[in-house]
């Protein structure tokens, strides 16, 4: 009776080491995610302030554009 109750709490240590051993996995696996969100995070502030940038820029095309339009109208009536 008495090894059959050391069997069972050898068993049973056994089992909570493994548990704590997949506990580390999943603790070292969800510090990657946390680390790659930050980085997603990180990228995507970037990209955001890059597609402004590139909207002012086009909206100033845009404008010069536009009254290059009105100097070459006014151009042609000139002429």
């Amino acid at each position: 009776m008495e090894n059959e109750i050391l069997e069972l709490l050898k068993n049973m240590q056994k089992d909570i080491k493994d548990i704590n051993t997949k506990v580390d996995r999943i603790e070292k696996k969800l510090d990657g995610v946390h680390e790659q969100t930050a980085d997603l995070t990180e990228f995507r502030t970037e990209t955001k302030q890059g597609i402004e940038a590139i909207q002012k820029d086009i909206d100033k095309l845009t404008n010069v554009t536009k009254d290059n339009c009105f100097e070459i109208a006014n151009l042609k009536v000139i002429k």
